[in-house]
């Protein structure tokens, strides 16, 4: 296994690259973008709704998206209510009862 703690890594020895990494937190409901790889920032579209913009374009927009957040707190690709695009990731936080909040999370993506 390669390095994915820094953001990037070869994953599995073979030639998938991590693209894109972030370490959100949210305080006063402001997104903030503590830590990450090829994420310039970061849209708050309303609440659990986001867009992550990146710094290079993803190379396709076959990629998968995982994601965590605290206290119950499920990341996943928004692609119903925005379409994907080469250099954003739409991204939705609910809670395991579906309903949609902000909280802090991180994702990462691979693929293309």
């Amino acid at each position: 296994m390669g390095n994915v703690g820094g953001g990037v890594g070869n994953v599995g020895g073979g030639s998938d690259i991590i693209q894109v990494s972030g370490y959100i937190t949210l305080s006063g409901g402001t997104p903030t973008v503590q830590k990450s790889y090829n994420v310039s920032s970061l849209t708050d579209r309303g609440t659990g709704i986001f867009t992550a913009n990146l710094t290079n374009n993803l190379p396709s927009l076959n990629y998968v998206l995982a994601g965590s957040g605290v206290h119950r707190i499920s990341v996943f690709d928004d692609d119903q209510s925005i379409s994907r695009a080469a250099g954003t990731i739409p991204l939705r936080t609910n809670l395991d009862n579906g309903v949609g909040t902000d909280g802090n999370f991180s994702f990462m993506v691979t693929g293309g």
